[in-house]
């Protein structure tokens, strides 16, 4: 496929030039320059946008000898927003001594506009644990949330979690939805399970979902491993997204909706509750699920063949009760692939007030696409419908965010002088 560029740098899909340096990106590194005990490890984890419209950021650090985590805020133009914690950063941890890192980030979006973070901490054992904390808006810690601010969940005997693959979510009654997927230790099939806890305001597990605030994708299939990779709240009710994994390995794509007490809707999709996106000649799975105004459903991932070369990109629309979107690619899954010499496969997505899809790949090609209600691709978007990376990305995760001015903000773990990669942002018009 022959790329090509716009005329004028000011149309959507290109950088914004008034955002970092001349390539319009703003490196961690330097976000954390004026503290000499950082080291070079300095990873973004997740990324939000606040009330104000500023960019809220977390990240994996290493400061002083010891793994910690960051919570920072940018100003519109990707420099730190001093007023922000302690002069733009909050540097901690949620076990004092003990390794940590930050993930992904959500902010409530009204009034008191409080900041939440999931990560993991060591554990007593030396595992991770789930983590959770929450801080004001200004970066203070919220003392009424757990601990001093930090919930940690402990990590079942005899499993491990996957540390890169946790989500959270806030339901419009303040509850926290926080998502994870634990792998089954010294388990030849690599069994996993995903898993959704519902905690209070408190951080307290709410024990009005599923008894104990817990609940298991599973299917009856005892040798299927499951993951949950994203989940929204839809009214009271909780959507998932994940795949379940069959024997021989098989993954097949699935969205399950939960009513608000935790058992499986069947109101949703066919009766079951459940619905699989098989696909007769890939496995598939889903990174995400989004929800439009309408509150149908997107949700975005991948699609792959054992032995093939190259990934696809899967996104897939859904009505409100999960039936496949006529409106969308006539009601199938559209399977992308930008360049057939490159792969395409889909980590996150947002929907914008026009009902815009803008997708953004995890490791592969391009950086960023925007589709069009209908599913095809919108070409009033870097006049080709996707924006090529010009950055080689190294270490999960790619994270997106749309600001209140429509600004589109990426970050990323690029390929730099640390092993894992080092810490961009970077901001398109939209």
């Amino acid at each position: 496929m022959t790329l090509s560029h716009p005329k004028a740098n000011r149309s959507p899909g290109t950088p914004d030039p008034a955002f970092g340096d001349e390539d319009s990106i703003a490196y961690l590194s330097k976000l954390l320059d004026d503290d000499p005990a950082f080291q070079v490890l300095a990873l973004f984890m997740g990324l939000s946008s606040d009330l104000q419209g500023k960019t809220i950021f977390s990240a994996y650090v290493h400061h002083e000898e010891q793994y910690k985590y960051v919570i920072g805020r940018t100003d519109s133009d990707g420099t730190l927003d001093r007023t922000f914690a302690n002069n733009g950063i909050l540097l901690g941890s949620f076990n004092s001594g003990a390794a940590c890192s930050g993930g992904k980030l959500v902010v409530q979006q009204s009034e008191p506009g409080l900041i939440y973070m999931q990560g993991w901490t060591e554990g007593p054992s030396g595992w991770a644990d789930l983590a959770i904390t929450c801080v004001d808006k200004h970066g203070q810690p919220n003392p009424s949330f757990g601990n001093n601010g930090s919930v940690v969940i402990a990590t079942p005997v005899y499993e491990e979690l996957l540390t890169n693959s946790c989500t959270l979510q806030i339901q419009p009654d303040g509850k926290l939805l926080v998502t994870a997927n634990y792998l089954l230790r010294h388990n030849e099939l690599q069994l996993t399970t995903g898993v959704v806890f519902r905690l209070l305001s408190n951080g307290e597990p709410d024990t009005g979902f599923n008894g104990n605030g817990r609940w298991e994708l599973k299917i009856p299939d005892p040798h299927a491993a499951t993951a949950i990779n994203g989940c929204l709240s839809q009214g009271g009710n909780v959507v998932i997204a994940g795949h379940v994994r069959t024997q021989p390995a098989h993954n097949v794509a699935t969205l399950v909706r939960l009513k608000h007490n935790g058992e499986v809707d069947r109101d949703f999709a066919d009766s079951s509750g459940f619905h699989f996106v098989d696909l007769p000649d890939h496995g598939s799975l889903f990174n995400t699920v989004i929800e439009r105004a309408d509150h149908s459903l997107i949700a975005a991932g991948e699609a792959f063949t054992r032995g093939a070369p190259h990934q696809l990109g899967l996104l897939v629309a859904l009505t409100p009760n999960g039936s496949p979107h006529l409106m969308f690619n006539q009601g199938k899954p559209l399977l992308t692939q930008f360049d057939a010499e490159r792969e395409n496969h889909w980590s996150c997505a947002l929907v914008q007030p026009d009902n815009k899809i803008v997708v953004a790949a995890a490791f592969w090609w391009p950086l960023l696409a925007r589709f069009n209600v209908d599913g095809s691709l919108d070409t009033t978007f870097n006049s080709t419908g996707y924006t090529p990376a010009d950055f080689t990305i190294k270490s999960a995760p790619v994270q997106l965010v749309s600001r209140q001015d429509g600004r589109i903000i990426v970050s990323a773990n690029i390929t730099g002088v640390n092993p894992e990669g080092i810490g961009v942002m970077k901001c398109f018009l939209s």
